[in-house]
């Protein structure tokens, strides 16, 4: 494959000297050329015919052996990568190439790399590790990747074009077998942080894009599962969610994927041959959803057979010793694309609870693609077919509940896939618009100066004009005037009238019906300042000496208890909260 871009190579040299304008017949030094002299020539399409010719067999061995000497460099690529450059294309000591010196720039660094390729193949060593020495180990890198990491900090420096680095990562991986594809993409991925920059990672996305899916092809499905993986992890890293290029949008269904099996049943055979064949018949249908709507019938054929499998299903239910028969970690750890057909593993399949739940998920998806909402009325099913659909997908589930180990798991876990995957039906249907927000842009706004507050001395100007009354009336607050701290007795003389039967005052009348008269606070705080006691105690032990010395009050009817003072304005407070007021 490389060789066929080395002839193209080729013919675009030769392309460019027929294009070339032609001069005065004079002897000069060729600018065009590099600052190759050659005299003595007509200065036109001969002469830079001849320039090519000759700059291939002595430029490019010349510009080679700089790159050969700068892979064997020790120092990082930032002290000698744009020294090189100029020295092999850019006498004129510019930090950016033009277009024609990118292009002669890749063709040898493209040639180079086929060279370095082929010496390791040759020698029997890893691709990415040729070239390192033993007395090294493992601090020091190959070749290959010395000429990457040059290549890579010249194209994020923008010192080159961008997308050279994709290039000579596309052309290794084809160049590469399988085994050393891998070491090749583990090396895509620690570089991941630089090649995704948005202006580095633009000028070769679709080299890289394809670079990937060539990979994905020449891999095996069931055999490099976790290399795959890796691959479209990375894709997934590096691509929007809305990305066009990986999703089906058409639904367009595999119809190639044909599952082969026994027509005719084998002597000495000791299952029902006629079950085996409607049980893999159903992978016809399976495969191609669409040929069922407006075919009545297939849907009938489809029907019946499903049926056939679903009553042997349900005759033939799994224990939970079956179904833990089967270690599941052991089963994740490696993925089989497709099951075998033999008519001779026919009682061991039906035993597998894995293979069961493959068959009835198949079902499952085939039901919601029938019921998939956003199609046109041709497309949809007809009234009997939902009706169908609806009874047989109960069965499913329910049979999906009875396969152990942990069936009413894996059937919540299937179902939220397909509601899920709905999600993604309508977002197809509806053209892939993107759906990532972008980030908000910063309204500049103009600088204004702050408000100043003003500031008062005591905080607040209520406190200041307090303090300004306390220096003209220093015994303002001292006044004895001032206190008005009601009695106990004011409080109580209302309360003593009302509960006089001889004043005949009616019961709507009485003081305790005057919510706004007097608060729970005011009472106890009346009883603490009345007691004799004068100091912070418990509540009761106040009410206690204010009784005592209930003698010195003019109120003949002073209450004995505490509750009955508290309740006086109908403020619920129940004798056992008695204790909560203790102000100990």
């Amino acid at each position: 494959m490389y060789v066929s871009s080395v002839k193209d190579l080729a013919v675009s040299f030769f392309n460019i000297s027929l294009t070339l304008p032609r001069t005065t017949e004079k002897e000069i030094t060729c600018e065009d050329c590099r600052g190759l002299q050659m005299k003595g020539k007509q200065h036109g399409r001969q002469h830079h015919r001849d320039f090519w010719i000759a700059w291939n067999e002595v430029g490019e061995c010349s510009v080679m052996d700089l790159f050969r000497q700068a892979i064997l460099r020790p120092e990082p690529p930032e002290e000698f990568a744009l020294l090189t450059v100029q020295q092999a294309i850019n006498p004129q000591k510019q930090t950016k190439l033009v277009q024609d010196e990118n292009q002669l720039l890749e063709n040898i660094l493209r040639s180079l790399l086929q060279e370095l390729v082929a010496a390791a193949v040759q020698s029997g060593q890893k691709v990415m590790q040729y070239g390192v020495s033993i007395a090294d180990g493992e601090s020091s890198q190959g070749q290959i990747p010395r000429l990457l990491d040059i290549v890579l900090y010249l194209c994020e420096k923008e010192h080159v074009e961008g997308g050279m680095i994709f290039q000579l990562l596309e052309d290794l991986t084809e160049m590469s077998t399988m085994r050393n594809c891998e070491d090749v993409f583990g090396y895509i991925e620690s570089k991941q942080d630089i090649l995704g920059k948005p202006e580095l990672f633009a000028r070769g996305k679709l080299v890289m894009l394809r670079t990937c899916n060539q990979l994905l092809r020449r891999l095996s499905k069931a055999n490099d599962v976790v290399f795959c993986g890796r691959i479209i992890m990375f894709l997934a890293h590096f691509f929007p969610l809305s990305e066009r290029s990986a999703v089906n949008i058409k639904g367009v269904f595999n119809t190639s994927n044909e599952t082969k099996y026994e027509t005719e049943a084998p002597e000495g055979i000791s299952i029902d041959f006629n079950f085996y064949k409607t049980l893999w018949s159903l992978q016809e249908y399976f495969c191609n959803p669409p040929s069922l709507v407006n075919a009545p019938g297939k849907w009938h054929k489809f029907t019946s057979s499903l049926m056939v499998v679903l009553n042997t299903f349900e005759a033939q239910p799994l224990s939970d010793e079956e179904g833990n028969a089967h270690n599941l970690e052991d089963d994740a750890a490696t993925f089989n694309i497709k099951y075998l057909t033999s008519s001779k593993l026919m009682g061991l399949e039906l035993k597998d609870p894995s293979f069961r739940r493959h068959v009835l998920v198949q079902c499952l998806i085939l039901f919601d693609y029938l019921k998939a909402p956003g199609k046109s009325e041709k497309e949809l099913p007809s009234e009997a077919m939902e009706e169908e659909i609806k009874t047989s997908e109960e069965r499913v589930k329910k049979l999906l509940e009875m396969t152990p180990p942990k069936g009413i798991d894996f059937l919540r876990s299937i179902e939220h896939i397909l509601e899920r995957e709905r999600n993604w039906v309508w977002w197809k249907r509806d053209g892939c618009p993107p759906f990532e927000k972008q980030p908000e842009e910063k309204k500049l706004v103009q600088d204004g100066t702050k408000k100043r507050r003003p500031r008062w001395r005591l905080g607040n100007k209520e406190l200041s004009q307090l303090w300004r009354w306390a220096d003209q009336y220093p015994d303002a607050l001292t006044d004895t005037k001032r206190v008005c701290t009601p009695s106990i007795t004011d409080y109580w003389k209302p309360l003593a009238e009302d509960m006089d039967e001889s004043a005949g005052i009616e019961a709507e009348y009485h003081h305790k019906n005057n919510r706004e008269r007097v608060t729970l606070f005011d009472r106890i705080r009346t009883i603490l300042v009345a007691s004799p006691l004068k100091s912070v105690t418990s509540l009761s032990e106040n009410w206690t000496a204010l009784q005592n010395s209930q003698s010195k009050l003019s109120c003949p009817q002073f209450p004995s208890h505490l509750d009955v003072f508290l309740d006086a304005n109908s403020m619920c407070y129940p004798p056992s909260s008695e204790q909560s007021l203790n102000l100990d």
